[in-house]
């Protein structure tokens, strides 16, 4: 934690294009103190947090966050929190290791002959559901619709809703519920 304050600290100063002398004067810290906070020797108060956060324009959260990494960030597959349900022949996963305000994203697969009954969502949302693998059956009000690998269904979401794999293989979906502005 620690070396992340300090990396943060660092790149924030340096974004603001500013020197260790000059962002201590606006932060009203000691440059020793500043610079043992960029090193990461430090163990600042919770005072001295806020005005390193004051004298970056920054809120105190950012302070400790994981670090940008410029347009992109590489998360491994062993870091990303996979199941999210269960039950046996049905396998729900999340499918990116950060939420997205406004937008729910899951994977999930299927064994053959299973069913997966749907949770309505909220009223105006929008569920848009992608076949990935093998074939895939939704039913709304009664009514199946048949997806294959690649076909794309979109309906309300906050409606009752199942899905069913009646292929002979494992298949695999992924479900985008947008939801409704506020």
């Amino acid at each position: 934690m620690k070396l992340r304050l300090a990396k943060n600290i660092e790149i924030f100063r340096k974004q603001k294009g500013l020197s260790q002398t000059e962002i201590a004067k606006l932060a009203k810290v000691p440059r020793t103190t500043w610079t043992n906070l960029e090193s990461g020797t430090a163990n600042p108060s919770l005072d001295t947090l806020l005005k390193v956060s004051t004298a970056l324009q920054i809120g105190l959260d950012e302070l400790i966050s994981q670090p940008s990494q410029g347009q992109f960030h590489l998360f491994k597959s062993k870091d990303i929190p996979k199941l999210i349900k269960s039950s046996g022949s049905v396998e729900v996963y999340k499918l990116l290791p950060q939420a997205i305000s406004g937008v729910s994203l899951e994977r999930f697969e299927m064994q053959s002959n299973s069913l997966l009954k749907g949770i309505p969502h909220q009223k105006g949302s929008t569920e848009y559901l992608v076949c990935i693998q093998g074939s895939i059956s939704i039913y709304l009000a009664g009514s199946p619709f048949h997806l294959d690998k690649g076909d794309v269904f979109v309906f309300e979401g906050d409606q009752a809703h199942s899905y069913k794999n009646n292929g002979s293989i494992k298949n695999s979906a992924i479900s985008v519920i947008v939801l409704k502005s506020v």
